[in-house]
């Protein structure tokens, strides 16, 4: 569910991006550009912007996690937690 809607917000990222050099793409279109060129130029800025928004994704939510999970159970859940490495990875233990 949560990849659909990430998938969902670059789709739209992309979409408005070709929206807005619409007229530029006309432009290079009039001026005698290959369409195959366009669809290369179009995918490149795909490309470039999958390529980015992956590892600033992964990076976001590790950062915004380390910092602010173990604050937030403590203050809506009214508990505290204890944080276990279990095969490497980190089990909270609520109490």
């Amino acid at each position: 569910m949560i990849f659909a809607i990430f998938g969902l917000i670059l789709y739209n990222v992309v979409y408005f991006s070709i929206l807005s050099d619409r007229k530029d793409l006309g432009i290079m279109t009039s001026l005698g550009m290959d369409k195959k060129v366009l669809y290369e130029i179009v995918t490149y800025r795909i490309v470039f912007y999958f390529v980015l928004a992956i590892p600033l994704g992964i990076l976001s939510g590790v950062i915004v996690n380390n910092l602010l999970f173990e604050k937030f159970v403590a203050h809506f859940l009214g508990t505290e937690s204890k944080q276990l490495l279990v095969d490497d990875f980190k089990v909270y233990v609520f109490y």
